[in-house]
């Protein structure tokens, strides 16, 4: 080990070496300081933890614990730091410690690199662990919070899943800008499956613990509850329950139920006017409360091959005769408003209980299409008679022509014989 005090005077090269104090002042080095041929030792001569050099590459022999450095290495016992005394006051840039700790304007760094203060990057910030902090901002330098983007024009982040696992690629975006708040299926052309856009009121779409989906309330109380209006378009199928038999891919079909026919299913399908057709099958009845209007025929189904102990109709015109029609009104918020009229069921029900219902509340109901057979066949039992009375009154006209054709030809007869007797009387004067 040579002194640098000798090897300054035999390079023929003045240094100048200070020292600063506890107080902080300088004073010209009065001691030898050890160097060999790539360290300078910058505390006594055999301290060789505190100091300077220029190393080479591991396979060198001038290595830096066998690492690749190929430069300047400034090293201390238990760490070191750089600063700065602008203006004579000292500032800490960075410091590093034995343990491998990097910091930037702290003293104590805990982790591989502890930045105290915000940080800006220019470039990509990469990570393979965990970046942990207070908040980040990527764009700012002021984040708001725990990640805060900043961007000019669509700020987003990107998940990406390359086929390195023996998975399928696939790559997705979130973003958001003026327009909207976006998830970007990138692999599959860019698509936006799901969007907000700015103004949406609260609780647009909020799910609840449940897992109850709720649009336009925050607390939905079935699987899906909408506050509002509800609108499908296009060729859709909406299903409830298992499902409708032969009805599940078909356009504008509502259906409930299971593969039977004690549901509802509302179908409007086809393409022209003659093929389409909306069929309701309901175990329980439909109740309208209001006003039914049709722009077209209301047909019950009656063929034969559905039907079973078919038999005639008999008696009608008595019980017709046993019906009362009233004129009515019904309670307030019971009914149409107006003067109505119809049949009161519990009467109807006295004559022909078949066409009266009684719905779970107890209400009754009457059928009025079930009347028109017992009004046909009334009607027919009346033209009987009539014919019947038709046929009498023919029979006794011509019995009472028969008698006056008799009478007047006795009439007729004796009179006669009256005027002979006249004439013979007078021819006898």
């Amino acid at each position: 080990m040579k002194h640098l005090s000798s090897v300054c005077r035999s390079a023929g090269v003045l240094f100048s070496l200070l020292l600063f104090g506890a107080a902080g002042a300088h004073a010209q080095a009065t001691q030898n300081y050890g160097f060999n041929d790539y360290d300078i030792h910058l505390r006594a001569p055999s301290d060789n933890n505190h100091g300077l050099g220029w190393y080479g590459s591991a396979a060198n022999p001038k290595n830096w614990q066998g690492q690749t450095v190929d430069g300047p290495v400034l090293y201390g016992y238990t760490g070191g730091a750089l600063g700065t005394t602008h203006s004579g006051t000292r500032k800490l840039v960075l410091t590093w410690n034995h343990t491998g700790h990097v910091g930037i304007g702290l003293s104590s760094p805990q982790y591989p690199l502890h930045v105290a203060g915000a940080g800006y990057f220019t470039g990509a910030l990469t990570t393979t662990g965990t970046l942990s902090s207070s908040a980040l901002g990527v764009g700012t330098a002021s984040p708001a919070l725990l990640l805060h983007l900043t961007n000019n024009n669509t700020p987003a982040i990107r998940m990406e899943q390359n086929n390195s696992g023996g998975f399928n690629a696939q790559t997705w975006d979130i973003g958001a800008n003026e327009a909207n708040f976006f998830v970007r299926d990138l692999t599959n052309g860019s698509r936006l499956p799901f969007r907000i856009r700015p103004g949406a009121p609260t609780s647009s779409v909020d799910i609840s613990a449940s897992g109850n989906v709720g649009i336009g309330t925050s607390t939905p109380q079935a699987r899906l509850h909408i506050v509002g209006n509800a609108k499908i378009d296009g060729s859709n199928t909406l299903e409830f329950g298992a499902g409708v038999a032969g009805k599940q891919t078909q356009a504008g079909t509502i259906g409930y139920g299971n593969l039977t026919t004690d549901a509802l299913n509302i179908v409007g399908a086809g393409t022209s006017a003659t093929d389409r057709k909306v069929a309701v099958y309901s175990e329980g009845g439909m109740t309208i409360t209001g006003n039914l209007t049709l722009n077209g025929v209301v047909a019950s189904s009656s063929d034969a091959r559905l039907k079973t102990s078919i038999r005639p109709l008999a008696d009608a015109l008595a019980g017709v005769r046993a019906l009362q029609g009233r004129r009515y009104r019904f309670r307030t918020g019971k009914g149409p408003q107006g003067e109505q009229l119809g049949f009161i069921a519990q009467e109807l029900e006295q004559v022909y209980p078949e066409l009266v219902m009684t719905g779970a509340d107890g209400l009754k109901a009457v059928n009025y299409a079930q009347l028109t057979p017992v009004l046909v066949e009334a009607l027919k039992e009346q033209q009987q008679q009539i014919e019947q009375l038709r046929t009498e009154l023919s029979a006794t006209q011509a019995q009472l022509r028969q008698q006056h054709m008799a009478s007047t030809a006795t009439l007729e007869s004796r009179l006669q014989q009256l005027e002979t007797l006249l004439d013979a009387r007078a021819a006898a004067k």
